[in-house]
C-alpha cells in the first residue's frame, strides 16, 4: 500500500542524507555514530605476555620441575633484559612481558618456593598461560565501523590503539511544532478548553534520548494556514528535521507545503 507505514519509512529512507562529520574527543563519544571506519595499526597484544599473576619458567621439560631458581620479579611495564635459560624461572604479572626463552606461565597459587628455587605443583605445558601476540587484534582489522553507535567498550579499544580523538557525524538538530490550536506552554494557566502541552516536552525528551540536538519547541496556536508555514520555513532554517504534532483534523492542514 502506498500509505503504509513501511512505504512510507522507506521514502524517507532513500531522501535521508548523512550529516557532516565533526572531530570529538573520545572522552565525549559515548553514543555518538562514526563517521569512518578505524583499523588497527598494529597487532594486539604486541609482544608475549603473561596471561596470569605467576612464573615465567624455563623448565626441563622431562618432568623435573622442582629445581627451577627464581632470579627475580619483572614489575608491570619492566622489559626483559636477559632470556631465561633453562632451570631458570621468575616472577610476572598479569599483562607484562616474559623473557625470551620462557616455556610457559605457572599460576602462583600452582608452586612451592623454597629457599629460592621453585616446585611446579601442576604438569607444565608449553605456552600455558601466555598472552599471544596478535591474539586479540592482528594489525588491519576492523575495530571501529563506520556508521557505528560508540559505546563505553568501544570508547576501551579505541583507547587501547591510542586514539584520543575520532569523527562522528554531527548531532542532527530537530525542531518541534504542536499544531493545535487549543494548545497552550505547559507552564502556563490552561483556560477552559485549553490543554498544556504535554507532546512537545515528550518529545524533546525522545529526541535527546536518540542523540538529537532541539532546536526549537513551539506551538502554532491560534494563526492561519499561511503563518503556520512562515513558522514552519523558520524552523527548518535552523534545523534538519521537524516535528509537527496534533492539529491534523484541522480543515486545510494537509495542503501546507514546504
Amino acid at each position: 500500500m502506498l500509505n503504509s507505514l513501511e512505504y512510507a519509512q522507506q521514502e524517507l529512507i532513500k531522501n535521508i542524507e548523512p550529516l557532516a562529520a565533526e572531530p570529538v574527543s573520545l572522552l565525549e563519544a559515548v553514543e555518538r555514530i562514526s563517521s569512518t571506519e578505524i583499523l588497527a595499526d598494529c597487532d594486539m597484544p604486541g609482544e608475549l605476555r603473561s596471561a596470569v599473576d605467576g612464573y615465567a619458567v624455563n623448565p626441563d621439560l622431562s618432568g623435573n620441575y622442582d629445581q627451577l631458581l627464581v632470579i627475580g620479579q619483572l614489575k608491570l611495564g619492566e622489559v626483559p633484559n636477559s632470556p631465561l635459560v633453562p632451570g631458570q624461572a621468575i616472577r610476572v604479572l598479569t599483562g607484562g612481558l616474559v623473557p625470551d626463552g620462557t616455556v610457559a606461565v605457572i599460576p602462583h597459587e600452582k608452586v612451592q618456593i623454597k629457599d629460592n628455587y621453585l616446585k611446579s605443583l601442576e604438569f607444565v605445558k608449553p605456552g600455558n598461560n601466555f598472552k599471544q601476540p596478535g591474539e586479540d587484534f592482528h594489525k588491519g582489522d576492523l575495530i571501529l565501523g563506520q556508521s557505528t553507535r560508540i559505546t563505553p567498550g568501544l570508547v576501551a579499544l579505541l583507547a587501547t590503539f591510542g586514539h584520543g580523538q575520532i569523527q562522528v557525524y554531527r548531532r542532527p538538530r530537530v525542531a518541534i511544532l504542536s499544531l493545535g490550536s487549543n494548545v497552550v506552554p505547559c507552564s502556563s494557566q490552561a483556560a477552559r478548553g485549553e490543554i498544556r502541552d504535554a507532546n512537545g516536552p515528550m518529545l524533546s525528551s525522545l529526541v535527546k534520548l536518540d542523540g538529537g540536538l532541539i532546536s526549537a519547541v513551539e506551538l502554532a496556536g491560534q494563526k492561519d494556514m499561511t503563518q503556520i508555514k512562515s513558522q514552519l520555513l523558520q524552523m527548518l532554517e535552523h534545523s534538519e528535521l521537524v516535528i509537527t504534532t496534533g492539529g491534523t483534523y484541522t480543515d486545510g492542514i494537509n495542503e501546507i507545503h514546504v
